[in-house]
């Protein structure tokens, strides 16, 4: 059987780890998880908390966490971590994957697997090292196709959930535009009320307007019969006065009229005469009563 590549671990920052100091591997022989204690065998690289666990793009190889935990982050097309952090503990090899961003969330411990690692330990150790990368690889794949398949079942979650929102969203559209179109009727219909109203009120404006000029015309006709009354009166008035008067002098002549008889049959021609005048006026002005 061949011999499985090491996966590769490719990152542009050098390590900012640093070797293990050889005094304290007996403090770390206890630390470590007995299932790790072969890995005690090669190199190991601490980190403090805080730092990124970064090595040169040279470096063919990857780190297996002894001890301490780490964040690993994928990195976007735009070079920025995304929200999908993965928490690492012991056990768990940084490496596998060449887009990640690894941060120490404690102070942590590596072993160091690489070419010159391997090269310099037993064969066993190589076998030994070979297969755990491996299933650590093996393992990686399923846990990213768990995400993945939980990534999707999310994304389809919030599919759902776009989809009842749009229902939502249609449906408070529709009831929108119907409450917007009775509105419309409504305002429609009271403005076409509101039309035959202004009309009605022109309509009885112009009545109203002409109602006026017939009652001021009325009214200047009025005026114009109590001016005419008026002036009958006052000439009814001068008429009876000048009645009276007249009936005065008729009285006054006819109760002359027998005098004048007898002027008019003395034979004296001035009687006569003025009889004559007398009788001339009297018989002008009226008759006999």
């Amino acid at each position: 059987m061949g011999k499985s590549p090491v996966p590769p671990l490719r990152l542009v920052h050098p390590p900012t780890g640093k070797e293990s100091d050889p005094e304290s591997r007996d403090t770390l022989v206890d630390a470590v998880d007995s299932e790790l204690g072969m890995l005690l065998a090669l190199p190991t690289r601490s980190f403090a908390m805080g730092c990124l666990i970064l090595d040169t793009e040279e470096f063919q190889g990857c780190y297996v966490i002894l001890t301490g935990r780490a964040a690993e982050y994928a990195i976007s097309h735009a070079g920025e971590p995304d929200a999908d952090r993965i928490e690492l503990g012991p056990k768990d090899v940084i490496g596998l994957e060449e887009t990640v961003r690894v941060e120490a969330l404690t102070d942590l411990t590596v072993a160091v697997i690489d070419a010159a690692s391997l090269a310099s330990a037993s064969a066993m150790l190589r076998d030994k090292t070979r297969t755990y990368i491996i299933e650590a690889a093996r393992k990686r794949s399923t846990d990213v196709r768990r995400r993945l398949v939980e990534r999707d079942a999310k994304i389809l979650e919030l599919m759902d959930a776009i989809d009842a929102l749009q229902g939502m969203h249609d449906g408070m559209k529709h009831e929108l535009d119907s409450k917007l179109r009775a509105r419309e009727r409504d305002l429609e219909e009271k403005i076409i009320d509101n039309t035959r109203i202004a009309k009605h009120v022109q309509r009885l404006t112009r009545e109203l307007d002409h109602k006026s000029r017939e009652v001021q015309s009325a009214a200047n006709i009025l005026e114009l019969y109590k001016q005419a009354v008026e002036e009958t009166e006052e000439t009814l008035e001068e008429r009876s006065r000048e009645l009276s008067r007249l009936r005065m002098e008729q009285a006054n002549l006819y109760a002359l009229a027998p005098i004048l008889e007898r002027m008019m049959a003395s034979g004296n021609a001035d009687w006569v005469k003025q009889a004559q005048e007398a009788l001339t006026i009297l018989y002008t002005r009226g008759k006999k009563p």
